[in-house]
């Protein structure tokens, strides 16, 4: 019968030994513990068109004349306007809306060049003409919205203005011979003073129009599906989703983009039981822009799901020398614990056969061994073994380490070593075929894997597995 890809590195690890008596030490690359699933994350694209935000902004801010300070009299005078005639721009910078604009400072200064009068008659007043003086200047009036996301999916807006002078702090006006400078640093002090009020306003209506893109309804629906059970060659890929990330906003052209990604942990099995669906968690801020994919393959089976897998594959297979004989009846697979440290398999071998010319025999052989694995050399094998048996000849039960060291030992050493490099080829492009076209939802999840690795094996009470682990990157497509 043909083997699986996946089940025949578990089966040639535990069909090939050496007879030798089984140390005290773990084996190495063994453990007695299921491995430590790692987490795939695949991000979904949200994108918000700036237009509605870019229009609210633009109402809020005065256009025209904005602002008007004078002080002085007749004798001594000065007028500071500020103009707004150009549209607010959008940008974005880590997580934050950016809106700016130049803002034209316009300054005049006027003297008294004659006779001036300051008394109870006329108070501050000039008689005859006077010297004016004009200049211009420029403030950048940025307003930044730092958008935040909250764990229930919600995005609150944090507004705050401020006014960055572009050429020079200070307006300087010469009249009659006279220095006049007016601090720049001021009028945009009371420009952004001015414009405060108009904070909250902005904050309710930023948060409600980012709100309209329903971030927790879309992921609602992507995690309920990405609970998955997909069949990989005789075994079965689960997809069990943990946790929800955000990560930092970016921007494109007109629009910004959310990303939001799910957590998920990826391990093949023998089981097809369908992953309960688990309610939506709370939402956490992730640092990695990237959508990444990791599959920790602990690819694992019962050891009732590998007896049978072995049984179906060994029943009656005859192993002949001379006039001796055996034919396997029925393999049963056990862990096993060989001491507080490590852990082996117990394998009991149910045999009929013919140990001379009119011998019959029947019963178990029991093989107790440690499997191991060179991960470097990509070998599988056998690092301790011993064996005994219950059968129907007291001469196999006595002597079966003799009778199989003087009968059976080459054949046994020849498969005592399995190289599993061309079987890591074929799981790869078996997971490459198998995850081709993946839906989670309303997207489609494009995966570029790299290769296979093999880490180690495990040993339970219930389960034996192979620990191994394939990664790589996610791009997820909105479908129509």
């Amino acid at each position: 019968m043909k083997k699986t890809i996946i089940l025949s590195l578990i089966i040639l690890i535990i069909a090939s030994c050496t007879t030798v008596r089984l140390s005290q030490k773990p084996s190495p690359r063994v453990s007695n513990e299921l491995p430590e699933s790692k987490e795939s994350v695949v991000y979904i694209p949200f994108s918000v068109d700036l237009s509605e935000i870019e229009k609210k902004i633009e109402e809020a801010v005065p256009k025209g004349r904005i602002f008007r300070d004078s002080d002085g009299c007749e004798r001594d005078e000065y007028e500071v306007e500020v103009f707004r005639n150009n549209p607010m721009k959008v940008s974005t910078s880590n997580g934050k809306l950016i809106f700016t604009t130049t803002l034209k400072v316009k300054a005049d200064v006027s003297r008294c060049p004659g006779v001036w009068q300051d008394d109870w008659f006329c108070s501050c007043c000039c008689h005859g003409g006077r010297a004016t003086g004009h200049a211009n200047s420029d403030i950048a009036l940025k307003i930044e919205v730092d958008l935040r996301v909250n764990p229930d999916y919600s995005i609150t807006a944090n507004t705050k203005l401020d006014g960055e002078i572009i050429s020079g702090k200070n307006i300087v006006i010469w009249v009659l011979g006279f220095k006049v400078s007016i601090p720049v640093e001021q009028v945009a002090g009371k420009i952004t003073d001015q414009l405060k009020p108009i904070k909250k306003e902005l904050d309710k209506e930023i948060a409600k129009q980012l709100n309209n893109i329903k971030i927790k309804d879309e992921l609602a629906l992507s995690w309920k599906e990405a609970h998955k059970v997909l069949p990989v060659d005789d075994f079965f890929l689960h997809v069990t989703p943990k946790n929800i990330y955000f990560k930092n906003i970016t921007s494109n052209g007109n629009s910004i983009n959310l990303g939001a990604g799910i957590g998920v942990k990826m391990t093949i099995n023998n089981d097809s039981t369908k992953t309960p669906v688990t309610s939506l968690p709370s939402l956490t801020i992730s640092n990695n822009p990237h959508g990444f994919f990791f599959i920790n393959l602990p690819i694992d089976a019962s050891f009732d799901y590998v007896s049978n897998k072995l049984t179906e594959t060994y029943k009656n297979e005859k192993y002949e020398y001379g006039n001796n004989w055996v034919k396997i009846k029925n393999i049963k697979l056990y862990g096993v614990d060989i001491n507080e440290s490590a852990r082996g398999l117990l394998v009991d071998v149910e045999i009929n056969g013919k140990i001379s010319l009119f011998k019959r025999v029947k019963g178990h052989i029991y093989f107790t061994a440690k499997p191991s694995i060179d991960t470097e050399k990509t070998i599988a094998y056998l690092d301790d073994f011993k064996m005994n048996s219950n059968t129907s000849s007291e001469i196999i039960n006595k002597g079966v380490e003799f009778l199989i060291n003087k009968f059976y030992y080459e054949d046994i050493s020849k498969s005592s070593l399995y190289n599993y490099s061309s079987d890591i080829v074929s799981m790869e492009q078996m997971i490459r075929k198998e995850l081709k076209d993946l839906q989670v939802g309303n997207y489609k999840l494009k995966l570029d894997l790299d290769k296979v690795n093999i880490n180690g094996l495990y040993i339970t009470n219930e389960v034996i597995g192979i620990d191994s682990e394939i990664n790589g990157s996610i791009q997820t497509i909105k479908l129509k």
